[in-house]
């Protein structure tokens, strides 16, 4: 079975467990004729119905049963409306909404469904480049359409340059927050899905970034995590202090790179002036293979000193599978 639909027969038993989707609604879904995919999605969008006829917003559970009445039309027949963002876009407003009515594990199993379902439908418009729902008709099931999904791939939007690559952070509420066609790039996690509430002045982001290499040319591989300590140490603001930091060789050998973990302070902030704001910082640096520039991607908690942390399971997993996602050639 294709990741998509894996991840999207997955999501339906969160959905089945988490959210409480009567047995009569997924077997609905399920003899729809439907892909698994597209049953997740019908399911979701029955949830969102309910969800906005409790909240009195009849207009938003209207758009979501039409929806649904669509898939549920197309599903059986051999070419139907390409039906695409649509769903995709609504099931993540009703994610958000639901994250910002405090529903925050709902809005974490709706919202996959759609990034799946979205990035299925890609691959067939890729496919097929046109309206075709269902390219089993065409392609045979399963080896060839399996083996062209393979090859293919799924629909990803990407930053990349002619030296590195990187993967959007995975998950809701993730909002890039400057020019993704400038350095740096930095995305902000939405309050709305943290399990715990930050408190004034606590926010999470995750960044990429390059850096001028010249702190690194004097230095060999083995040598590269101290030079980066040095580097960090002589980049925290006049206000701010080190309070613990430690580089370790990463990847293989030879290669330029470090792994991170820093933790600072700062006082008289400007948003706190009447207390310490704590940075905790995980990340890596390497050196890219032209020697042009330090590849540098990390992900970041501040909050004043004494706070309860919000990066649980989810968005910690979130944040380091952002880091695992960046692609380049280290210089070795």
């Amino acid at each position: 079975m294709g990741r998509c639909a894996s991840l999207a027969l997955q999501a339906m038993a969160v959905l089945a467990c988490t959210l409480q989707v009567s047995d009569t609604t997924l077997a609905e879904a399920a003899e729809s004729g439907c892909r698994p995919e597209e049953q997740a999605v019908l399911a979701a969008c029955q949830q969102c119905t309910a969800f906005y006829v409790k909240g009195g917003l009849e207009d938003r559970a209207d758009t979501l049963q039409a929806h649904a009445a669509r898939l549920r039309d197309a599903c059986d027949t051999d070419e139907s409306a390409f039906i695409g963002a649509d769903p995709y876009q609504d099931l993540l407003d009703c994610a958000q909404a639901m994250a910002e009515a405090g529903q925050v594990t709902q809005a974490r199993t709706i919202e996959p469904v759609a990034q799946a379902y979205r990035a299925e439908q890609m691959l067939r418009l890729m496919m097929h480049g046109g309206r075709v729902l269902d390219p089993a008709r065409y392609m045979g099931r399963p080896s060839d359409y399996e083996r062209k999904k393979a090859r293919l791939g799924p629909f990803e939007e990407r930053i990349t340059t002619p030296e590195l690559s990187a993967g959007k952070p995975k998950g809701g509420g993730w909002k890039l927050v400057t020019d993704q066609a400038r350095m740096p790039v930095v995305f902000w996690k939405d309050p709305a899905w943290m399990s715990t509430r930050p408190v004034k002045g606590q926010n999470v982001v995750v960044v990429l970034t390059t850096r001028n290499p010249s702190f690194a040319r004097s230095v060999d591989a083995s040598g590269f995590p101290a030079a980066l300590e040095k580097l960090l140490r002589r980049s925290v603001g006049k206000q701010s202090r080190v309070v613990s930091l430690g580089a370790k060789h990463a990847r293989e050998p030879a290669a330029y790179c470090a792994d991170y973990v820093m933790i600072e302070e700062e006082s008289d902030n400007p948003s706190l002036p009447d207390a310490v704001l704590e940075t905790s910082t995980r990340g890596f640096a390497c050196l890219e293979r032209s020697s042009k520039f330090v590849i540098q991607a990390y992900y970041s908690e501040s909050k004043p000193s004494g706070a309860p942390t919000v990066l649980d399971d989810v968005v910690r997993g979130e944040a380091e599978a952002f880091l695992r996602d960046v692609s380049f050639e280290p210089k070795r």
